[in-house]
Formats: C-alpha cells, sequence, structure tokens
C-alpha cells in the first residue's frame, strides 16, 4: 500500500499544491481516486489478460 500512497504523493506534489489538495483533490474525488488507484496497480497485468480475452474471442470489459 505504501508504493501506492508514495506514488500519488509524488504525482500530486509537483501540480498542486497542499492545500487544494487536501481539500478539493481528495475530499470530492477520493472514490475516482479509489478507482484510479486499483486500475494502476493492476495495470501490469492488463495487456495479459486482454491478450488473453481476445485469443479466446471474449471480451472482459462488457
Amino acid at each position: 500500500m505504501e508504493h501506492r500512497n508514495d506514488f500519488w504523493s509524488g504525482f500530486c506534489n509537483p501540480f498542486f499544491d497542499k492545500s487544494l489538495v487536501s481539500s478539493f483533490w481528495y475530499v470530492p474525488v477520493s472514490p475516482f481516486i479509489i478507482q484510479i488507484d486499483l486500475t494502476f496497480s493492476i495495470v501490469p497485468v492488463m495487456p495479459v489478460m486482454l491478450i488473453a480475452d481476445l485469443e479466446r474471442g471474449e471480451s472482459t470489459l462488457g
């Protein structure tokens, strides 16, 4: 978990003021952030999954 938190802090800090991040970014968008965080954590396996699905003629996206 720590590496994902470090990723987000490193991603946000250069572009957003910390007060803006805490008051605007994390509060209203936190469910979206969680979804993106989970997506990024599985990105390395996605091409393999998609290739396997294409080979079977199936899709996990629908």
